[in-house]
């Protein structure tokens, strides 16, 4: 069975806790309840990004409001990870926090289809480009 998960660009959250909206991402996915909590904690510990989970959904900034969504986004270790412009409107500090979690998600051997305009994050990781101007492959 194929996992595959997203990162919109301007994501879309439950007007509820952080712990509500990812408890939510893995209901959807048919998790069991009772490994709820474990997943959670293990995705956040990973990333150092428990720190997270203790702040209230309003009170995020940008880069956090983003750093949740994309630890929603991976909490079911999706083998196909779809990202919109992960790093849209971050700061370098965030822009790394992105980049290392998808360079884990490469050592794992996840196929990521980035979507970007941001150099700084280009230069942090390994790809393959495509190019599309006007509709069209331009460079491949």
């Amino acid at each position: 069975k194929t996992t595959m998960s997203y990162l919109f660009q301007n994501a879309i959250v439950l007007n509820r806790s952080i712990e509500d909206n990812l408890n939510h991402a893995l209901y959807c996915q048919d998790i069991k309840k009772n490994e709820w909590k474990n997943i959670i904690l293990q995705s956040a510990k990973e990333f150092d990004l428990e720190h997270l989970l203790q702040l209230n959904i309003r009170s995020l900034s940008g880069g956090e409001f983003q750093l949740l969504t994309l630890l929603r986004s991976i909490l079911n270790s999706p083998d196909i990870l779809f990202l919109d412009e992960p790093t849209n409107n971050l700061d370098l500090h965030n822009i790394k926090i992105i980049v290392k979690i998808i360079k884990s998600f490469q050592k794992k051997g996840a196929s990521i289809l980035l979507v970007s305009h941001d150099e700084n994050l280009l230069s942090m990781i390994e790809y393959d480009q495509i190019s599309i101007n006007e509709g069209r492959i331009v460079y491949d």
